[in-house]
C-alpha cells in the first residue's frame, strides 16, 4: 500500500481470493491506525485493470472487482466508486 499521497492498493494480477486477503488486511491495519486517533483523510485508490484489453482479462476482472467491492459497499457501507480507464484506440 502506497501512503505517499492518497493511499492506494494494486491489484493486478491477483486473484480473489489473494484480493479478499489483502485488502482486509489494509482495512485491519487502517482500522489500527484509526484506533491509535489517525484518520483517513484522503480516498483510497484500489487498482484492479490490466494494462491490455483482453477478454479473459476482463472476465478475471469483474471477478476480482466484485470480490473488492461487496465487502467494501456491502459489509462496511463504504462508498464505492467504479472508475472505467480511458483506453486510446490506435489510428
Amino acid at each position: 500500500m502506497s501512503t505517499a499521497e492518497s493511499p492506494s492498493i494494486d491489484l493486478r494480477g491477483l486473484t480473489k481470493v489473494e484480493v479478499r486477503i489483502v485488502v482486509l488486511a489494509v482495512l485491519r491495519m487502517i482500522k489500527e491506525k484509526y484506533n491509535q486517533g489517525h484518520l483517513v483523510k484522503d480516498d483510497m485508490l484500489i487498482i484492479l485493470g490490466v494494462s491490455e484489453r483482453h477478454e479473459e482479462a476482463t472476465n478475471v476482472i469483474f471477478g476480482v472487482r466484485d470480490a473488492v467491492m461487496k465487502p467494501l459497499h456491502d459489509e462496511l457501507g463504504l462508498e464505492v466508486l467504479l472508475v472505467e480507464p480511458q483506453v486510446k484506440k490506435d489510428g
